[in-house]
């Protein structure tokens, strides 16, 4: 039983992506992205997926940010359907967020207010609310953050998982 985080690279991948990103955006849980955003940054490194056994059943978009400091933002984090409730949304979120944190980085993402597993999941992971947004048309999220607990050190400089 195979489990590995791969980066979006080819078609298939891709198309893997926007499978489950899709479905979780017409449940009303992930916001929109255009493709073409999708599409550019999936060769910096910055889709990943999580496969088990040549099978795609989750998915993360990380962004590096510089300002106001360095951190990174998770965009978009989801797993499959099918593949809800058995234990993969804990072990790929680890898997991605462990090597940023023991660099020294910040980890931030957004939840939507309703979106009840995801917010347990997150505090289960460290993750603290900072505040509660309402976007333009309604939307209400609350921003989190996952703080690292030493500073970032200079090797790291530059490290995307």
């Amino acid at each position: 039983m195979s489990l590995e985080i791969k980066q979006v690279k080819t078609k298939k991948q891709f198309k893997d992506f926007l499978r489950i990103f899709d479905y979780w955006h017409k449940q009303g849980k992930l916001g929109f992205v255009p493709i073409f955003i999708l599409y550019r940054v999936k060769d910096q490194g910055q889709l990943s997926l999580l496969v088990k056994n040549a099978k795609t059943i989750g998915i993360a978009w990380m962004i590096p940010r510089k300002r106001p400091y360095e951190f990174y933002q998770l965009k978009t984090y989801a797993i499959d359907r099918d593949w809800i409730g058995k234990g993969y949304g804990e072990k790929f979120l680890k898997k991605l967020i462990d090597p940023l944190h023991k660099a020294g980085y910040d980890i931030t993402t957004g939840v939507l207010t309703d979106n009840k597993p995801a917010i347990k999941l997150y505090k289960k992971m460290g993750f603290k609310t900072t505040e509660k947004v309402k976007s333009a048309k309604g939307i209400e999220t609350y921003e989190m953050i996952y703080k690292a607990t030493k500073p970032k050190s200079s090797s790291s400089k530059g490290t995307f998982i």
